[in-house]
């Protein structure tokens, strides 16, 4: 809490110190306050809200350089040149940059899942056998081990994930679609069943019924 607390009181010292440019950066805070705010982007990395406030904070950088020396100004250009061009071969590779994402975050579970998944399926596995316990976490185990055709060991894989969550009809129907693999055809389709009970709008665990020789007929208000 002491850390949000100081970062509104810089925010609005910068708001209230007369500086030039002032007015270009409240303009670039104004434009982002919407999707920041009021209207929050559903993932914390979307860049695209920066897209329209930067038009006003470049403006703003572009009044406080006017009486800098060049050769700051050159150097400074050069130093963003050399980071874009590291991220831009980071980026370039999948597997590096969830590895970079992970060796920033490792106690984060999405940079250990997508890396699972960008890595062949052997190596993924290896990737999250010291991943945390987490639902998400065993169903891609789950997922790579179906990918390696070990129907066994992925139903063991999504009934950990549906054991964290047990209202979740998707880890239902991962569960039903190792059953099915295994043969084990009632008891796949009594999931699949199951897990329409829990989302009528599951489109997946219909799909799979009907490969199993059971139509059900979606709901008219789903999508």
């Amino acid at each position: 809490m002491w850390i949000a607390m100081l970062a509104w009181f810089a925010l609005a010292a910068v708001c209230l110190i007369p500086f030039r440019g002032r007015f270009w950066f409240l303009i670039g805070l104004l434009l982002l306050a919407p999707s920041s705010s009021i209207l929050p982007a559903a993932d914390l990395a979307a860049d695209r809200r920066m897209y329209l406030p930067m038009v006003a904070f470049c403006a703003c950088a572009g009044v406080l350089l006017e009486s800098v020396d060049r050769r700051v100004i050159g150097a400074v250009i050069i130093a963003f040149i050399a980071i874009s061009i590291r991220y831009s071969l980071l980026w370039i590779h999948p597997d590096a940059l969830w590895s970079e994402a992970k060796r920033l975050a490792p106690q984060a579970v999405r940079p250990r899942i997508q890396l699972a998944r960008a890595l062949p399926p052997e190596q993924g596995l290896e990737e999250l056998k010291d991943a945390p316990e987490d639902e998400a976490v065993a169903t891609e185990r789950g997922r790579l081990l179906m990918t390696l055709n070990r129907p066994a060991a992925a139903l063991s894989a999504f009934g950990r994930a549906l054991a964290l969550n047990p209202n979740d009809a998707r880890a239902i129907s991962n569960r039903a679609v190792a059953l099915a693999a295994l043969g084990s055809r009632d008891a796949a389709i009594a999931e699949f069943q199951r897990a329409l009970e829990k989302d009528p709008c599951l489109s997946d665990a219909r799909e799979n019924l009907a490969k199993l020789g059971v139509h059900t007929p979606a709901p008219p208000n789903c999508q």
